[in-house]
């Protein structure tokens, strides 16, 4: 659940391409992998 705050981000992406992999990470330990170059948006609740 997003709504714990966020602490960690990382974006990964080939050349100049658009974003393929978002990385978020909160202060209590939850990781997620949003793997955007799959699902082709970004999801609204991220926005």
């Amino acid at each position: 659940n997003i709504c714990h705050g966020v602490l960690g981000f990382d974006c990964e992406w080939v050349n100049e391409g658009r974003v393929s992999l978002l990385q978020l990470a909160t202060y209590n330990g939850v990781c997620a992998l949003f793997r955007l170059g799959k699902i082709g948006y970004v999801p609204p609740k991220l926005k």
